[in-house]
């Protein structure tokens, strides 16, 4: 550390006299928000960068291409489940209806 007084004195008085331009402060927060979110998305866009670069190779675009088809068939199995449990139950409540003579369908058809 430089103990210099004439320095220290030097340092304690120096003062800046500039204007700003119109516009200055906005810019420069501006710039850095776009780089905020430069920063944000890099790291997917270096995912994607690698994610490519392996994608040449045929045993990495194989097994990407197999693990989103194993993928798609589970989903649409746990889908058509889902919907296959609905059915189910509509049906089971319309077959109800159709042998239960106090229902409300039969009364009425019978007026």
């Amino acid at each position: 550390m430089n103990t210099d007084p004439k320095l220290r004195e030097v340092l304690q008085n120096w003062q800046v006299n500039v204007s700003l331009p119109t516009g200055f402060r906005r810019g420069v927060w501006q710039r850095i928000a776009e780089r905020a979110e430069e920063d944000r998305l890099a790291w997917l866009k270096n995912f994607f960068a690698q994610v490519s670069e392996l994608m040449v190779m045929p045993r990495y675009a194989t097994a990407l291409a197999m693990a989103v088809v194993l993928m798609g068939v589970s989903l649409g199995y746990l889908q058509g489940t889902a919907n296959a449990a609905d059915t189910w139950s509509q049906l089971e409540t319309k077959y109800a209806d159709s042998i239960n003579p106090l229902s409300p369908k039969h009364l009425m058809a019978n007026r």
